[in-house]
């Protein structure tokens, strides 16, 4: 309970681990308020949704990794996002990625919801790992000015 009567102090931090639901303490009223964040990992957790992160738009780092919480919607005003995995994560579509054009890494590793004809719209990405995603990225030329990171 101290902690949970303490999260107005989390505005300080600029990195935040909740990934695997490490703290149930924390929900989406709590996570909006922290707008200072630039970095949340929110792999494997399934507490936090769209109205949790659609506020964070100083957001330069985030890990959606097997979490299918996440949808087009809470991504949307996150436009300073230069490093996103969406491993496993299918409720992003490619929509969703649209307004990301900072991105500079994107991870879609086992990522069937995302297609190489978004990728041609994100200017500065150089970096897209695709392992075990073979039938979306057929080549590691990529359409772009990018790397596809593919297995041997």
């Amino acid at each position: 309970m101290q902690l949970y009567e303490s999260m107005e102090n989390y505005d300080y931090y600029p990195q935040f681990d909740l990934s695997g639901n490490n703290n149930f303490f924390v929900c989406n009223k709590d996570l909006k308020k922290m707008t200072n964040l630039s970095s949340l990992d929110l792999s494997e957790n399934d507490r936090i949704s769209d109205e949790g992160i659609f506020t964070l738009i100083n957001l330069r780092s985030l890990n959606l990794a097997y979490n299918n919480n996440i949808t087009n919607k809470g991504l949307k005003n996150l436009q300073q996002l230069a490093y996103l995995n969406l491993t496993c994560q299918h409720s992003i579509t490619n929509d969703g990625l649209k307004n990301l054009t900072n991105l500079t890494h994107i991870n879609l590793d086992r990522n069937v919801a995302i297609t190489s004809d978004v990728l041609k719209t994100l200017p500065k990405l150089l970096i897209v790992e695709a392992k075990y995603n073979q039938p979306v990225f057929k080549d590691r030329t990529g359409a772009g000015n990018y790397k596809i990171i593919l297995p041997a």
